[in-house]
């Protein structure tokens, strides 16, 4: 467990490797799955023969993911966004995702939570919460662009800070509730980010986890792996790191998707979801493989269909298609 002070710091920061274990199981034993060239990053990721994650190995150093953070090479490389655009333009666009994710969360809501968001983005999410149930919201984000749109349209403030940052000043109230959509795979050490949980959740308090979902890749690989998603977790994955953390999935989405879960301690009295359908999906390692092989040819042809039906269907099929979709 982590205590709140300035020695939460030192911890923080993975040891400098170019090949690492996995982050779950510890093994060294690993088949590669992909190995591409993106944004000027070689990318190889690799699953764990033992337990099935998959991971980046090697990976570049804890230096140069900082730089690519406080350089906003996320925003620039993957979202397409700068400093440049206008921000209520920036708040619309991840609105269908709020609403989403909001509808998920609806059932833990209840006035007078105290509620913090781990890469907030742009603050929708804690500002339909604040709108909806009130309660005392704090969201932190490293990227500098999603303060700042936070601030204008929401009249949110947002610390531009990490989580290491935010642990370090930290005061030692827990929180009710904890939001990290889409956040944890960025993290070089995912065992900081579970011994935080730990500490920040009050008794009782419940945590929402959305993250990529490996067996149910939404993306051709040459665009699920990417250089800051350090790692990509299946079903069985994700709960290994949960229970190693003594938390548990007392709610949980549709294993067909990105995985989407609500999370508590597990000595709280809710019940845990059972175990069984997270292993089956995920288990063996051959299994996840052919997952990530059908996913790979199922999206490269949509989105080849996509970005070039224009040409393959005559415009009448078109209209006709359009018209029954309609109806």
């Amino acid at each position: 467990m982590l205590t709140p002070g300035n020695e939460v710091a030192t911890s923080l920061a993975p040891p400098l490797s170019a090949a690492v274990r996995c982050a779950i199981c510890g093994s060294a034993d690993e088949q590669v799955v992909d190995v591409h060239v993106s944004g000027g990053h070689s990318i190889r990721d690799v699953q764990c023969l033992r337990c099935g994650h998959v991971y980046l190995s090697p990976r570049e150093s804890a230096e140069a993911y900082d730089a690519y953070y406080r350089q906003q090479g996320f925003s620039k490389n993957c979202n397409n966004v700068s400093g440049e655009d206008d921000p209520s333009a920036l708040a619309r666009s991840a609105e269908k995702k709020t609403q989403r994710i909001y509808r998920f969360l609806e059932p833990e809501l209840r006035p007078g939570l105290r509620v913090l968001e781990i890469g907030c983005g742009y603050g929708n999410l804690l500002a339909r919460i604040r709108e909806s149930v009130g309660g005392d919201v704090t969201g932190i984000e490293p990227d500098q662009i999603g303060p700042v749109v936070a601030r204008s349209v929401f009249h949110l403030e947002i610390a531009s800070q990490t989580l290491e940052q935010f642990l370090v000043g930290w005061n030692g109230k827990p929180f009710d509730l904890i939001l990290m959509h889409h956040v944890l795979e960025h993290f070089l050490d995912i065992d900081v980010v579970g011994d935080a949980l730990e500490m920040l959740l009050a008794p009782g308090g419940r945590v929402y986890l959305g993250l990529p979902n490996v067996t149910a890749m939404t993306f051709p690989k040459r665009f699920f792996f990417r250089f800051p998603h350090v790692s990509n977790f299946t079903p069985y994955s994700f709960l290994l790191f949960l229970w190693r953390h003594d938390l548990k999935i007392v709610r949980l989405d549709n294993l067909g998707r990105p995985l989407s879960a609500i999370v508590a301690s597990r000595i709280d009295a809710a019940p845990m979801v059972a175990a069984f359908p997270l292993v089956t999906a995920s288990l063996s390692p051959g299994r996840v493989r052919r997952s990530i092989a059908l996913c790979d040819i199922h999206h490269t042809i949509r989105l080849f269909i996509r970005d070039h039906r224009g040409k393959l269907l005559p415009a009448p099929l078109k209209r006709a298609v359009k018209t029954l979709i309609r109806k």
